[in-house]
């Protein structure tokens, strides 16, 4: 019975250690799945160009309570261009949930640098309108094509205290272009103050629907960061 122990331990120790080496040889075959730090859209990096977008459902609660408003989201898209995490900058109370469950859904062509696909984050405006067609939403958070663009100066104080980040602003453009309305939706204390202070000189090409120019709402993400 002894040796019978012997050998059965023997076989077990053994199978042990073959299943320990193909876990190794199976880890050194594949590759493991990337972990890329997502790009941030900001700058010369626009966000991803969307492909299917599914609207907003309206909460019956906020039609009967007579809720409107502009959701702004930041949303993380993968290599494959499908939205894996929503988060809410700025929300109105009973039509958050309804944006979030909408850009979930909603995918994008891949961001592509240097050639590669890799993972982005980007903000999205979502408006929600009470009319006959319910929710509507307003644009791919894609701001009007810039005619005039001011760099934001680096503050000097931010600049002894090696303060970096980014500042999302939101912005309200009239019917000619003219940046009327910016405040910041997240920001770096420090370098609020001159994100805001160059996007108000921003000049655009005027939004058209429906063939009249209309005064539009988006979000900006102004980047500083130390050479």
């Amino acid at each position: 019975m002894e040796n019978r122990s012997r050998k059965t331990m023997a076989v077990g120790v053994a199978l042990a250690a073959l299943l320990l080496f193909v876990w190794a040889v199976i880890g050194a075959v594949i590759p493991p799945v990337s972990q890329d730090e997502p790009v941030k859209a900001t700058g010369d990096v626009k966000p991803p160009k969307i492909v299917n977008q599914v609207q907003p459902v309206y909460p019956e609660d906020a039609k009967k309570q007579g809720i409107e408003g502009t959701v702004i989201l930041e949303a993380t898209a993968d290599i494959k261009g499908k939205v894996q995490e929503v988060k809410v900058l700025r929300g109105v109370e009973g039509l958050n949930q309804a944006a979030v469950d909408a850009v979930k859904q909603w995918t994008y062509e891949p961001m592509m640098i240097d050639g590669k696909p890799k993972p982005v984050v980007f903000t999205v405006t979502v408006q929600f309108k009470l009319d006959d067609k319910g929710a509507k939403r307003a644009g791919e958070g894609q701001e009007p094509k810039i005619v005039k663009k001011v760099d934001p100066v680096y503050p000097e104080g931010a600049r002894k205290q090696g303060l970096e980040g980014d500042v999302i602003i939101e912005a309200m453009v009239d019917e000619a272009g003219k940046v009327k309305e910016a405040k910041v939706l997240r920001g770096v204390d420090g370098l609020n103050q001159a994100a805001l202070d160059a996007v108000k000189q921003w000049l655009y090409e005027p939004a058209v629907v429906d063939g009249k120019p209309k005064a539009v709402r988006f979000t900006v993400t102004i980047r500083f960061k130390l050479a």
